[in-house]
């Protein structure tokens, strides 16, 4: 039963790990569309400003006419990019946050897994494997924590969430919540404070 629960925990990691990497993944998709973005602004200011600068310096009337409808349409076309890369960057934070909404419901999910398999063994470990079933469980607990942190920095580094709201609920999901703990240890301090009692009344 044990070897099935821990098979099973283990593929529920891998199914918050991936969640977390489609969610990190996705912001640097966002991050190089937004640097992307303000290349082509760059650019296009850069042509501007030297239709600009030939405009000034024109003798000519059919000239000087060419140069201002050029430099008026390439304002355009930056007042154009910039409307359109808003609305694309937009539209792409809101895909981030539905993958932030999946990640949380995967690791929702390898949380009451989580719990259940570690009141199993705290229900049927023995002591010889105490320590051992300890770190497994404190292994699981880890990348559990791990990923959480990841994903709730990404919500406060895109300002999805403000730092004052960053212990409140997003989506259902509660961002101040506790790490994870499993409650071996405990039990294994208690043991062990046990065995004192006992090397101490010299019984071991």
């Amino acid at each position: 039963m044990s070897k099935k629960r821990l098979t099973e925990m283990t593929a529920k990691i891998t199914e918050v790990q991936d969640a977390r990497d489609n969610v990190e993944s996705f912001l640097e998709v966002i991050e190089e569309t937004a640097s992307d973005n303000r290349a082509t602004v760059r650019g296009l200011e850069d042509e501007l400003q030297k239709a600009q600068e030939a405009l000034t310096v024109s003798v000519d009337i059919g000239e000087s006419r060419m140069l201002k409808a050029q430099a008026d349409a390439i304002e355009q076309d930056i007042s154009l990019t910039q409307q359109v890369a808003q609305a694309k960057i937009t539209k792409m934070y809101q895909e981030l946050e539905d993958k932030v909404e999946r990640f949380f419901n995967a690791h929702k999910g390898a949380v009451k897994m989580y719990q259940e398999l570690d009141a199993y063994y705290v229900a049927n470990t023995s002591l010889s494997a105490l320590k051992e079933d300890a770190k497994l469980l404190s292994n699981f607990a880890t990348e559990l924590n791990n990923s959480f942190r990841a994903v709730r920095q990404v919500l406060l580094d895109t300002g999805l969430v403000s730092q004052a709201e960053q212990n409140k609920s997003y989506r259902g999901q509660h961002l101040g919540a506790r790490d994870l703990v499993t409650e071996l240890w405990t039990y294994e301090s208690k043991v062990r404070g046990y065995v004192q009692q006992l090397q101490q009344a010299g019984k071991l």
